[in-house]
Parts: structure tokens; C-alpha cells; sequence
């Protein structure tokens, strides 16, 4: 290679040395304008005119806003994530000329209403606790339009203003109103057993916090002030509701030691109705239990999807028509669609659930609880063996196990499970290892209702 002359040489250098100063420059930047709080972030999301940030604590920073309204209104929670921040230029240069803050709002960070030219006054509430000099704007650079901030005494927003240059005006006291409440999920309890759960309202600190308590189900189960007492079998939901209207649900199964489920589930028979519809007919067994008076036709024709037999996929919806004996069947998505289906439009707390993976002990433990299981296996434990395929369309194929059937697990011993089947409208007796066997077979599907 031939030597370059000496001013290519000169040049080069010098090109080299912007390209590293302005590479330099740009890290310098990044690293500058970095936003310490948002840094933090697990997620960017779009609600309303608000764009938001998910921080590491589950709550929710504002980091936008995109609408052209002069009175906006911030909510308290977005998407069930409780509103702490409003982050820099997040409201910058835009139309605002009044804006309400959520009670729960703990940091307003620099310029984060800077240039708003039509906001003159805004309250600031008791628990921002960290406002950033230049939130509103800097009077030096032409952005500050902020004449007046009003709060609660002694607060942070009057050591804002006082410290900045602002007119204060004292509210005479602040409504903190309860932004969420929250129950335990649920609980089992034995006729006769008390037990007391706690209702969490936050923000702790709003201005009432008392809760009211009413049970779906008086005769199953009652509550006063939190203490809950199992009355008979069954299941109630017990709702915990602020002042304000918050609310949160606990689902309570009431059993008892003496009377196992089994002893008292009923089952429905398949036939002579639906000899293919043992799926379906498991599942109104189930919202029988449940008090939901519905009959397995009425589950079949209405909510259950269906599709040509040859044509379907099975694991979505019913392969064929269940009144007929050369159908062949579902699998437990297609049976948690119907379920949902029916419980929405009856306006049900109860909803379906599928239980993929679950070993055959773990499912027993359900009915400890005096929970059904609707469960995948086959037709009296009969081996299952590989039949007809077909295509379902978007090059996939699907293959029926021959035998499928569906039963309710109820009970247990043991080396014996107690299911009720379908095919007979009975309590039958199966041998534990064999039932765990087929259930395994069949994919080790499972629904609940809870």
C-alpha cells in the first residue's frame, strides 16, 4: 500500500477527533438527561391522553399527556396501578388552565407543568411530599405561569411555595379519599368456624377508612366487622365496600369434616340426550352445585361452541354435534369458553379456570376445600388409543385420542378417587394409580369454578 500524504493524514486525525468528541458528547447527554425515577421503569404504557411508566414498586408515573383539554383531571390509579409521580415535561407547553392532582401523587419532578401559560393556580395535596424546583417552570427562562399553589398547612406544598416565591393559600382540610381496598382471595371454613380477615384500604392515611361488610349468602355464611362464620355447605362471597364506594370480594367455601363432597354432589347423566356431550354435562354438574339451575341442553345448544367434526379443532371447541353418537368431543379451553360464557350473562362472580399441568394429588386437595374438578381421562379407564386426524387449517393437524371422557373428581381415599361420571349420572369408585394414568394420557387438563 502507498503511503497517503501528509495533509491526508492531518485531515483524518482531525475527523477522527470530532467523530470521539461528538460520540462523547452524545453518552454525555444520555447520561445526563437520564430521568433517575423512570430509569426505574418496567413497562411504558398508553392510557387515555396519558402516557404512564409501571415503576419497580407497581406504581404508575405520568410521563405524558397527549390531549388538548383545559381542565384535566389526573386519575388516582391507572389500570389498577396507584399514581405516584408526575415526571419532567410531562405537561410542559400545553393548554392546562386547571388541573387536578390525585391524592396519592407523591413527586412532581422539574418542568413537569413548565410553559403552561393558562395554569394560574393549582392545589397540591398532603402526600407530594417531593416537588422539584422548576416544576412549574423558571421565571428566568420565560415558562413559569404559575401564580398561586394551594394546600394543606405545614405541608410540603407550602415549603414549596414559600421557598420559590409563590402566593399559598391554606385549605382548611383536605378529603383524602380511599383509593383502593383489598381482601384475601378466599378462604375455607367448617360449619361453626369464625375466622376474621382484614379489609386493607389504602392510602393509609385517607381521611376515612372505614369499612362496611355484607355476605352474598347470610345462610352460608355471615359477617360483622371483618369476622366471618361458616353456617352451612356452600359458597357466599363476602364484599368489603370504603365510604367512598371502593370494593373487594372474598369468595368463602363453607364444608364440613362429617359430610364429604361426594356424599352429597349430584350427577348428571350425559344420556340419552347427548351421548358424545360428556364434557358439557360435567360442566352442569358443576353450576348445578353452584345453585346455578341450568340444564345440560341449554349448556350444549347455547354456550358450547361447535364445529364440523372433521374439521375442528377439539382443543377450542366441540368437534362435531354432542346429541350425536359419531361426534367426538372438546378439550378444557372449549369447556372454560362455555363456562365463562354462562356466568357472565347470568352476572356471576364465578368464573372458570383451566388447570393445565396439575398432578392428580394436587386436584384432590380441591375438594378438600368442597371444590369440584372437572378432569380429562377416559371412558371407564378404558386405554386410550390414536384415531381419525384431520386438518384444522394453517398447516395444523390434530389426531382424537379414542376413549376421551370427562368426569368430576369429588372425593378421595386412599388408593381410590371418587368422580362423578356422566355416562352413568353416578358416584363412581376408581382406582387411584389408574385414574392418575388416563388423567395423564389425556394431557393432564382440569377445570375449576372459583
Amino acid at each position: 500500500m502507498k503511503n497517503r500524504p501528509k495533509s491526508v493524514k492531518i485531515i483524518l486525525s482531525v475527523l477522527a477527533c470530532v467523530v470521539i468528541f461528538c460520540l462523547s458528547a452524545a453518552v454525555y447527554i444520555l447520561i445526563e438527561t437520564k430521568d433517575p425515577l423512570t430509569s426505574n421503569a418496567v413497562s411504558a404504557e398508553t392510557y387515555e391522553s396519558f402516557n404512564y411508566t409501571v415503576l419497580e414498586d407497581d406504581t404508575a408515573a405520568i410521563t405524558g399527556y397527549t390531549g388538548s383539554d383545559k381542565a384535566v383531571y389526573i386519575p388516582d390509579t391507572i389500570n389498577d396501578h396507584i399514581v405516584s409521580c408526575i415526571c419532567s415535561n410531562s405537561f410542559s407547553n400545553t393548554h392546562a388552565a386547571s388541573v387536578s392532582l390525585p391524592k396519592t401523587i407523591q413527586t412532581i419532578e422539574k418542568n413537569a407543568f413548565s410553559g403552561c401559560k393558562n395554569l394560574k393556580s393549582i392545589f397540591i395535596p398532603y402526600a407530594a411530599v417531593n416537588i422539584d424546583e422548576g416544576a412549574f417552570g423558571l421565571k428566568d427562562e420565560g415558562t413559569l405561569y404559575l401564580d398561586t399553589i394551594t394546600g394543606i398547612s405545614g405541608s410540603a406544598a407550602e415549603r414549596f411555595a414559600e421557598k420559590n416565591g409563590f402566593s399559598f393559600f391554606a385549605a382548611d382540610f383536605e378529603i383524602i379519599e380511599p383509593a383502593s381496598i383489598n381482601l384475601t382471595e378466599s378462604l375455607t371454613l367448617f360449619i361453626d368456624e369464625k375466622q376474621t380477615i382484614e379489609a386493607a384500604v389504602y392510602p393509609y392515611y385517607a381521611t376515612d377508612t372505614s369499612v362496611s361488610w355484607e355476605s352474598s349468602d347470610d345462610s352460608i355464611a355471615a359477617v360483622e366487622n371483618g369476622e366471618i362464620t361458616g353456617l352451612s355447605i356452600g359458597t357466599a362471597y363476602i364484599t368489603a365496600k370504603t365510604a367512598n364506594g371502593m370494593t373487594d370480594t372474598c369468595k368463602v367455601v363453607v364444608t364440613t369434616k362429617k359430610i364429604p363432597l361426594y356424599k352429597f354432589f349430584k350427577a348428571v347423566k350425559q344420556h340419552p340426550e347427548l351421548p358424545t356431550g360428556c364434557e358439557i354435562t360435567a360442566l352442569t354438574s358443576v353450576l348445578n352445585f353452584y345453585g346455578y339451575n341450568v340444564s345440560k341442553l341449554t349448556m350444549s345448544d347455547k354456550y358450547l361452541e361447535k364445529g364440523d367434526a372433521l374439521k375442528t379443532d377439539y382443543h377450542t371447541a366441540f368437534a362435531g354435534e354432542p346429541r350425536s353418537e359419531s361426534s367426538y368431543g372438546c378439550y378444557a379451553p372449549a369447556i372454560v369458553n362455555a363456562a365463562n360464557k354462562y356466568l357472565i350473562e347470568n352476572k356471576s362472580m364465578l368464573r372458570a379456570e383451566q388447570l393445565s399441568g396439575y398432578s392428580l394429588d394436587e386436584l384432590l386437595k380441591f375438594t378438600d376445600d368442597g371444590t369440584p374438578v372437572i378432569v380429562w381421562t377416559t371412558l371407564n379407564l378404558w386405554e386410550s388409543t390414536y384415531t381419525e386426524n384431520w386438518s384444522v387449517g394453517k398447516g395444523k393437524t390434530v389426531t382424537w385420542l379414542a376413549n376421551e371422557h370427562c368426569m368430576i373428581l369429588v372425593g378421595y381415599t386412599k388408593d381410590k378417587v371418587y368422580a362423578a361420571d356422566p355416562e352413568y349420572g353416578k358416584i363412581k369408585t376408581y382406582s387411584k394409580s389408574l385414574f392418575n394414568k388416563r388423567y395423564k394420557e389425556l394431557f393432564s387438563q382440569a377445570v375449576i369454578l372459583k
